[in-house]
């Protein structure tokens, strides 16, 4: 498989003891489906299908009932898991993707509540960020363990522009470069901030 999005890509044909190999656009590796245009389109149609039927399941098993918190738990256990899976990775940046999977949430806080109230007054009620905003939280927190060291990515040539500006811009309270493990100490209230304007202090489950 070619990852390219040129609209004319190099082609040359692949062999392996004179056999020609068969060119795949493409291909499923721990659950990620990756195209040869690194677009997440079928990724996100693949566990959209899936979730969806394993709401339409808890739906038909719990018609009857009427525990919020038990409903609420099997949505957060059985579908919005699914949803979130390895979403670092893939984290979608289309309206067709994004409200293709906050259509799910939709459609089950609708069914936990069994309101007609609309759907932010539906997750405030239940405790819920948006899937968008839990995705954007995962990325912060994934990259507040890359610069302090827990997870062992080395990134620092890729960011150097973006340290620069946030050790300017925060003195003494941002990046403090530690010679002796020549990596960042960034605090995790300093990462949680850089959600900025996303409100997060409410909802953590």
């Amino acid at each position: 498989m070619r990852i390219t999005k040129k609209k004319t890509p190099f082609h040359s044909d692949l062999q392996i003891n004179n056999h020609t190999l068969e060119e795949a656009f493409e291909f499923s590796d721990l659950g990620l489906i990756t195209s040869s245009k690194l677009s997440w389109n079928a990724h996100v149609d693949k566990i959209t299908s899936k979730v969806n039927k394993i709401l339409g399941l808890v739906k038909r098993t719990c018609k009857g009932m009427k525990d919020i918190t038990t409903l609420r738990t099997l949505f957060c256990a059985l579908v919005r898991s699914q949803l979130e899976y390895c979403t670092v990775v893939w984290s979608p940046q289309t309206a067709r993707n994004i409200n293709k999977l906050e259509k799910i949430q939709r459609r089950a806080t609708t069914f936990i509540l069994k309101t007609d109230d609309d759907h932010d007054t539906r997750r405030k009620q239940l405790n819920l960020l948006s899937l968008e905003d839990r995705r954007f939280l995962f990325d912060v927190l994934f990259l507040y363990k890359v610069l302090n060291g827990y997870i062992s990515i080395y990134i620092y040539p890729h960011i150097f522009n973006f340290i620069l500006i946030l050790m300017v811009t925060t003195p003494g309270e941002g990046m403090n470069l530690d010679s002796r493990r020549t990596s960042l100490q960034l605090p995790l209230s300093k990462a949680v901030s850089l959600i900025g304007s996303r409100t997060c202090g409410m909802y953590y489950h």
